[in-house]
């Protein structure tokens, strides 16, 4: 039986970002998006889901896990966040689902991203993690991002030279080991983090994974924070992208963008719907499962390099026949002259 098409709002919220932002700047800017998730849920009856785009929510959430030990100058820091997180979910759970608000019977979840700080008993993992959220502010999926980018997450051989942190701007990010999927409704999604969505053998064996332990994958989505390429063509690229992992998978793709570009992408890759650059806008669409098995899941990127092996193959039965039927090397810019010098001088009749 076909499932009911669930209603989505895509906050796309415009923020730039500024690596030297603080705190303050932070909470201001979850302060801007919890207007326009507001404005939101007081517009459209009946939302089933609302999506924050990446490190939009400013608080992290704290794990201690066994054994964990935690810096002393951080102790307080650490125990402000435990106490505060928790608290800022809840009441954003509270606000989607305010018993007199328009809908309020159809329980609205939450997704967002946000830094997952896990304290262990030899040093700190830090993860870039998108937690769906219930009606009762319970995390109740929880995705930590799988492909760091290299420079802006992390830097190439720093885990063996753990200083060259304490001179960055930057904190190395852990990666996720296994992707996850996030149920609304009986429908999963799949989610992927920024950059992400530019990797398309890794979205693929995402799928598949859920595919093999009899999960199936409805819709795909990605968290996103543009913000760095303040409104650039960059943004262009990473939607072109997401239309590519949309028809690559068979898949519906819903992404939130802060600074844009927000979608929502059908399976067969058209664009139904999608923001601006720049500029604040919600995007409150209707997403449904295709259904259809794609050749990629298949032939995986085979036929990719086949063509790649066979190009080399060309290329080298080429530079063969070459040496073999005794073709001139010819320096690069110097045209043979179409007429012999010996007829050149031949007087004329």
């Amino acid at each position: 039986t076909a499932r009911l098409p669930l209603l989505v709002a895509l906050i796309q919220g415009s923020r730039d970002v500024h690596i030297d932002m603080d705190f303050e700047q932070g909470i201001e800017r979850m302060r801007h998006y919890s207007e326009l998730t507001r404005q939101a849920r007081h517009d459209y009856r009946k939302l089933d889901l609302v999506i924050w785009p990446e490190t939009m929510f400013m608080l992290p959430k704290v794990v201690l896990s066994p054994g964990a030990k935690v810096p002393p100058h951080e102790e307080e820091l650490v125990e402000d966040f435990r106490r505060e997180f928790p608290k800022a979910v809840r009441q954003a759970a509270q606000m989607l689902n305010e018993k007199d608000a328009p809908g309020a019977d159809v329980p609205t979840l939450f997704y967002f991203c946000t830094s997952t700080f896990d304290y262990g008993p030899d040093r700190r993992r830090s993860y870039n993690s998108a937690l769906l959220v219930n009606e009762n502010g319970e995390i109740v999926s929880r995705y930590d991002k799988m492909h760091a980018v290299m420079f802006g997450e992390y830097v190439p051989f720093a885990g063996w030279f753990p200083w060259v942190y304490d001179i960055i701007p930057i904190e190395g990010m852990t990666e996720g080991d296994q992707p996850a999927v996030a149920t609304v409704k009986e429908m999963n999604f799949s989610p992927n983090i920024c950059f992400e969505s530019t990797v398309p053998h890794l979205i693929r064996s995402q799928v598949l994974e859920f595919e093999k332990q009899g999960i199936p994958v409805d819709v795909l989505v990605n968290l996103t924070n543009d913000g760095w390429f303040y409104g650039s063509s960059i943004l262009d690229l990473h939607l072109k992208c997401g239309v590519f992992r949309a028809i690559e998978n068979r898949r519906p793709l819903v992404i939130a963008a802060n600074t844009g570009i927000s979608a929502n992408i059908e399976g067969s890759g058209r664009i139904i719907d999608r923001g601006p650059k720049r500029d604040p806008q919600v995007l409150v669409v209707t997403v449904q499962p295709d259904g259809r098995t794609p050749l990629y899941h298949t032939l995986g990127d085979w036929p990719a390099m086949g063509c790649s092996g066979a190009s080399l193959l060309l290329m080298s039965a080429g530079l063969i026949l070459s040496r073999r039927i005794g073709i001139p090397d010819r320096k690069p810019g110097i045209v043979p002259p179409l007429v012999h010098e010996s007829e050149r001088n031949e007087p004329s009749h």
